[in-house]
């Protein structure tokens, strides 16, 4: 039973692994949807002014997720990045 179902998962992954573009587009459809959902369904109890604002999640993790990309590339370079003659030298 078992290895009939990691065949059958193995085959489903390789079936799709070709249909990139598909997923891509069903994932960005399924976050525009979360994020115009957020204007009608409001949270019951906002905390903080921001809140209110509809979709600001869902900016702040984009925006923060940009920023830490960039941040962490930066760093890599800058502290471990090797000259181009750094293990020839004598």
């Amino acid at each position: 039973m078992e290895m009939k179902f990691e065949k059958s998962l193995a085959n489903w992954f390789r079936n799709n692994r070709e249909k990139t573009r598909f997923w891509l587009t069903a994932f960005y459809i399924f976050l525009g949807l979360t994020v115009v959902l957020n204007i009608f369904i409001r949270p019951y109890h906002p905390h903080f002014v921001y809140d209110y604002l509809p979709g600001f999640f869902a900016v702040f993790g984009l925006v923060a997720a940009i920023i830490l990309g960039r941040v962490s590339k930066g760093t890599a370079h800058t502290f471990l990045g090797k000259d181009e003659d750094y293990y020839e030298r004598d």
